[in-house]
């Protein structure tokens, strides 16, 4: 079984080291979209809504619309240089009452 995320869980000047796993695991089938009459599969293009070119893995970035439609435009040059202070620690900052949550809300059960 595959580690998920590995770090930290902060208590104040405590960190326990800690390790996530999924506590369940798909067994589905995967299919994928193919050609019925000689089986090839069905790929996606990124293909630009404005110019209609299709666009390279390396020109794609992320953006945000706002209400009145303007578009923020992120790089991931814009996101590596966001001053993260650690990727790998959680601060508990505080508990909340098991009861207060409803098993609806997770969506995967890990341990």
């Amino acid at each position: 079984m595959r580690t998920m995320w590995k770090g930290a869980i902060g208590f104040g000047l405590v960190s326990v080291p800690v390790k996530l796993y999924a506590a369940t695991e798909d067994h589905g089938v995967r299919l994928h979209e193919v050609h019925d009459k000689d089986g090839g599969r069905i790929r996606r293009r990124s293909v630009c809504s404005v110019c209609g070119k299709e666009v390279g893995y390396e020109h794609i970035a992320k953006g945000y619309e706002d209400d009145e439609g303007r578009t923020a435009i992120l790089t991931r040059d814009d996101l590596a240089d966001l001053p993260l202070p650690s990727k790998n620690l959680i601060d508990v900052l505080a508990f909340v009452d098991a009861d207060r949550i409803t098993p609806l809300q997770l969506a995967r059960s890990y341990y």
